[in-house]
């Protein structure tokens, strides 16, 4: 510490790990689907920094630095997928088609469309991302564990599931709601889901520019609702 006072107690954990062996494009992982499902635990202290400048669209002034994994997975055209990461230090994973043959060049112009950051900050904050995605060819695609920054490394699970979209995406099919005893509940996730009207702001200083889900509730009139 750099005061006096300072003071406390403290654990100190030395632990030998073994290094991974998927840290550059050329020895990636191969996962396969069981269920539709790929579950797969990983860390990435002690791997390579094999690509410094790739940005993959993440706005990174500092490009991705920090230590990598791979992983290569089967994904099939006319398919959507759901992929997440969630990991215990700033990371942001990105995906790109076995076609960019593990040249940074290409690997950038591929993934800029398809990677997303994780912002955790320990092990007690782990943290997750999503993306949605709907490959137009049938092959191989990469993704890539990564950060930006040579201290930002951990541990992190990536998750791969088969993904049907909603049927709720467009205003003419909203889902109707049904209050039981005078309330209703609905869950969802509007990844990969339509940006139906980019230009609406609905008085707020913002574009709502995003994807979204509709729903559609009867409500009565001389009540007072909290949504």
């Amino acid at each position: 510490s750099t005061l006096q006072q300072e003071i406390g107690s403290f654990d100190l954990l030395v632990e030998e790990i073994a290094a991974a062996t998927n840290g550059t494009c050329a020895t990636a992982k191969p996962l396969t689907f069981s269920g539709g499902k790929i579950a797969e635990f990983g860390n990435t202290g002690g791997a390579d920094n094999e690509f410094s400048d790739i940005k993959c669209a993440t706005g990174s002034k500092s490009g991705s630095s920090g230590p990598q994994l791979y992983y290569t997975v089967p994904l099939s055209e006319g398919k959507s997928y759901k992929i997440t990461v969630t990991s215990d230090f700033s990371s942001f994973f990105y995906v790109f088609s076995s076609a960019a043959a593990c040249q940074p060049t290409l690997i950038e112009s591929d993934c800029a469309s398809k990677t997303i950051g994780v912002w955790g900050e320990s092990p007690e904050t782990m943290a997750s991302g999503s993306i949605v995605f709907s490959p137009t060819t049938t092959g191989t695609y990469y993704i890539a564990i990564d950060s930006d920054a040579a201290q930002e490394s951990g541990d992190f699970k990536l998750e791969i599931s088969e993904y049907t979209a909603p049927t709720n995406q467009l205003c003419g099919s909203a889902v109707p709601l049904n209050l039981t005893s005078g309330k209703a509940s609905v869950s969802g996730y509007t990844g990969g889901s339509k940006d139906e009207f980019p230009t609406l702001t609905c008085g707020g200083k913002y574009k709502l520019d995003a994807p979204q889900l509709y729903y559609k509730v009867a409500l009565l009139a001389g009540k007072t609702y909290r949504i």
